[in-house]
């Protein structure tokens, strides 16, 4: 969309699936901006992508092949490649590091990682979002206190 603009995309099946809130939603879309923010995208992408955002009105575009590998490389990400445990443990950190001074948005956040988690365990339409997004488990896990052994 162009520099410091976002435009995002949810599936309203996963919505109305999860039965997702404002909230929950809000959480979901900070997580990706977090994301783009820390160019993990662009990253995993591995091609040239200066052209993205970019207002071509009054110049010629980019190649038509350029395109396409963006776009097939795009899918790819979306569809079936998706983050790492590492870019998704960063991700997630922060996450608890903005929510923490809001116990209720903290909270809202784990539980909103409850209900992937048994999404993607109890619902088969949903098994391919651990190849694009690492364990929600994990991410519980990482949020949660340490527990102490005295």
């Amino acid at each position: 969309a162009g520099k410091d603009r976002y435009i995002f995309v949810i599936s309203l099946p996963f919505m109305r699936t999860m039965d997702l809130t404002k909230v929950d939603i809000s959480l979901l879309l900070l997580e990706d901006m977090l994301r783009l923010e820390s160019g993990y995208f662009i990253d995993n992408i591995g091609e040239k992508t200066d052209f993205v955002g970019t207002n071509f009105y009054g110049k010629e575009g980019p190649k038509k092949e350029m395109l396409l590998k963006f776009l097939e490389k795009y899918n790819e990400i979306i569809f079936s490649k998706g983050f790492n445990f590492q870019q998704q443990f960063e991700v997630t950190k922060q996450m608890d590091s903005y929510l923490k001074a809001d116990p209720a948005l903290w909270g809202a956040y784990f539980n909103l990682l409850k209900k992937i988690d048994r999404l993607v365990k109890s619902d088969l339409l949903y098994k391919e979002y651990l190849k694009i997004y690492p364990s929600p488990e994990l991410q519980m896990e990482w949020l949660s206190p340490k527990k102490k052994v005295i």
